[in-house]
């Protein structure tokens, strides 16, 4: 057998390691500090995000994209959804098979909720991420 539940209940491949406590607090930073670098300013030059980021809530998470300037609303959308997932537990496990996603690939591609296999745009030649 190639996979093994989980201590929630999930079955994950045999071998996987979810991401340490360390992990997650780096890759966490990581987020916030890309967030923060797109994070419009106000009118002073204070930055909004600590309005966001005390909070995991969609409603809130939905706001705070609206102030984003377009060009960076997308890549805005998938912080803070990986934001949320930290808050919510669910960060680092690939929305496709459930498997813990390598600290590798997380640490190039923060926000991805996806593995290299279960990608939506598939692993690319050339681009060996994890």
């Amino acid at each position: 057998m190639n996979s093994v539940k989980n201590g929630v209940g999930i079955t994950v491949a045999r071998g996987a390691r979810p991401l340490t406590e360390q992990q997650l607090r780096t890759l966490e930073a990581q987020l916030a500090s890309e967030l923060e670098r797109l994070m419009p300013r106000s009118a002073d030059g204070t930055s909004l995000m600590p309005a966001v980021t005390g909070s995991h809530h969609p409603e809130a998470m939905e706001v705070a994209i609206r102030n984003f300037p377009a060009g960076y609303r997308r890549k805005a959308m998938h912080l803070l959804a990986a934001l949320g997932r930290i808050g919510s537990g669910n960060y680092g496990i690939c929305a496709g098979c459930f498997t813990p996603i390598a600290f590798e690939r997380l640490e190039v591609i923060p926000e991805t909720a996806w593995c290299r296999r279960c990608s939506p745009t598939g692993p690319r030649e050339g681009r060996p991420v994890a």
